[in-house]
């Protein structure tokens, strides 16, 4: 057995590395990795591949990444990984692991396998209308990421436009869309960019941008902890408000952007916006589930990060299964 062949701290994270990738969940991760890890997912991945009948279709490219830059389309699909057929490829992915390919394991292991190894390039055969191109991508661990700022700012056709930078883990944007909704006039539309918000964030700077937008107490979020209810038979649910904030109140319409990258709590803000009356428009976010807690083990002290609480809209919906309006509609 793979478990017996663990003898020190390097091949027991690699197990749990291993173990982890077995239930097909982008939010169930290791709290450290090695240098030849897979990357995490979607943090550190700019391709979003969708499986239908052994197809591999590039669902999205992130923007202003290295596979954007290499012409890389949405639309377009992938046909070889490292020079091996894809199909070949996402099946001795889930072989190496001792599991069959069903249809989540088989986008599951292509999108692993696009965003590639944290200490190699990426080759991957990928098939336009007429033509199939075979590029090689840095990993994303290898790329510059740009200096941004937590929040950028611009206006467009009279609205204030807001871009969240990856950044809703970090105090200084609190700060900075503070600053940034100081300066909106009265009235004025805005548009909050959470695009690019693929590694998720706190709840505290979620409730500090509601908290413009809400007059009163408002339900934003429904959590539940599935594991309470199955050891003692009672279930375990509350919901978690956004309260106004004193002196920090927009009242003009609110217009929300969401896509593959946005991820756990970037799709909790999104279903918080939606909840108190806000327009959430784009593609599908990341679907990534819950919220993680951190569990680290007893001996070793390696930190194993699981979703354990089960986040709905206040709606009831999963909030992986929020849908937001099409942005063909607009």
């Amino acid at each position: 057995m793979e478990a017996e062949e663990v003898t020190d701290h390097r091949s027991l994270l690699r197990y749990a590395e291993r173990v982890l990738l077995t239930l097909s969940d982008h939010h169930a991760i290791t709290g450290s990795s090695l240098a030849d890890s897979w990357a995490v997912f979607p943090s550190y991945a700019d391709l979003w591949v969708v499986e239908s009948d052994g197809d591999y279709m590039i669902d999205a490219v992130r923007s202003g990444s290295p596979a954007q830059e290499a012409g890389i389309r949405q639309g377009e699909r992938i046909v070889s990984v490292e020079g091996v057929p894809v199909q070949e490829a996402v099946a001795a992915f889930w072989a190496d692991l001792g599991l069959p390919v069903t249809s989540d394991r088989a986008a599951f292991g292509a999108r692993v396998l696009a965003a590639g190894r944290r200490d190699r390039p990426r080759r991957l055969g990928v098939r336009g209308e007429e033509t199939t191109r075979f590029i090689e991508l840095p990993s994303l661990y290898s790329t510059p990421r740009a200096e941004l700022p937590p929040v950028t700012v611009t206006e467009q056709e009279g609205k204030l436009i807001l871009r969240i930078n990856d950044a809703l883990g970090e105090t200084a944007t609190i700060a900075a869309f503070d600053a940034a909704m100081a300066g909106a006039r009265a009235g004025q539309p805005v548009v909050i960019d959470l695009r690019d918000t693929p590694s998720g964030g706190n709840t505290t700077v979620a409730r500090a941008i509601l908290g413009w937008f809400v007059d009163r107490p408002r339900a934003y979020q429904v959590h539940s902890l599935p594991a309470e209810g199955r050891d003692s038979g009672v279930a375990r649910q509350w919901v978690e408000q956004v309260l106004p904030r004193t002196g920090k109140h927009h009242a003009g319409p609110v217009r929300v952007l969401v896509g593959r990258w946005t991820g756990s709590m970037g799709e909790g803000l999104a279903i918080g916006f939606d909840a108190i009356g806000a327009e959430v428009t784009g593609q599908k976010m990341a679907g990534l589930l819950g919220a993680i807690y951190d569990y680290r083990l007893e001996h070793s002290g390696l930190v194993i990060k699981l979703p354990t609480e089960r986040l709905t809209h206040v709606d009831g919906t999963p909030r992986e299964d929020f849908v937001p309006v099409s942005a063909g509609h607009h």
